[in-house]
């Protein structure tokens, strides 16, 4: 019994085209087999996440990971958006803080409003 295969390592090969054969050539009529160069080019969306752990968010503003959560306990960063028990920060609004000079979370609360 063979080993499975999961979706990830299957790759999809595309032929190329045939060389036309003379009588195309001397008619100039298209081949009715589609060349490789016919088909579409699908590239994958790159979207930036909407959240960030605490791990990505220190690693945005080089900070190791327990810095941030300490910053974060001394109210030197933006307030975090809790989803159940997972925290996470938007990256919109760290930006935008950094651009304001990394004030404090209650003068950043009071910027942003």
């Amino acid at each position: 019994m063979g080993s499975p295969v999961s979706n990830r390592s299957r790759l999809t090969v595309v032929a190329a085209a045939p060389a036309p054969d003379a009588a195309v050539q001397a008619t100039g009529l298209q081949s009715p087999v589609p060349s490789a160069a016919d088909a579409p080019v699908v590239t994958p969306a790159v979207t930036a996440p909407l959240l960030l752990t605490a791990a990505e968010a220190a690693a945005l503003c080089h900070a190791s990971e327990r810095t941030w959560r300490a910053w974060d306990a001394g109210g030197h960063i933006p307030e975090p958006v809790h989803v159940g028990r997972s925290v996470f920060w938007r990256p919109k609004e760290l930006v935008a803080w950094v651009d304001a000079g990394c004030p404090d979370r209650h003068t950043w609360n009071v910027l942003r409003d």
